[in-house]
């Protein structure tokens, strides 16, 4: 072998480390990159299934939401209905009550006119004090001393 084969032989010897040094750096490059990929794919996996569970909870809690809605609005609604009966029974006292106070009133009227004809015959005076009482209950009450 000449000087010349053999610095060819060498330069193709030279070539081939420096081509297959490359193609393992490019194959390691390839592992690590397939190997971010596959991490990438788990953490995707993961938050995917992170994001259904806290998908799922979130329907959960409306849910639960909407149901104490529901029962709070039931409430609200049994509520009203007793508030509007204790109100038509409170219109009917009052005007029971007003019956009675002007039932009152006449047989207090109808018992002071006789005492009223004795004081102007000079026989037993008795005296009558009103109390007045502008609250919604009462309309007037007459007391005998």
């Amino acid at each position: 072998m000449t000087d010349s084969e053999e610095l060819t032989a060498l330069k193709k010897a030279y070539a081939d480390i420096i081509l297959n040094t490359a193609k393992e750096a490019a194959a390691a490059r390839i592992m690590v990159s397939e190997r971010k990929a596959q991490r990438f794919q788990r953490e995707l996996f993961a938050a995917k299934d992170e994001s259904l569970r806290l998908l799922l909870r979130l329907k959960q809690m409306v849910s639960e939401a909407e149901m104490r809605s529901l029962s709070q609005q039931r409430r609200i609604e049994e509520l009203e209905a007793q508030l509007g009966e204790a109100e038509d029974i409170v219109k009917d006292l009052r005007a029971e009550l007003r019956e009675l106070q002007d039932e009152l009133e006449k047989v207090t009227n109808s018992q002071m006119q006789p005492l009223g004809e004795q004081n102007s015959e000079g026989e037993n005076a008795t005296q009558v004090i009103a109390f007045e009482d502008n609250g919604p209950s009462t309309s007037g009450l007459a007391i005998w001393l």
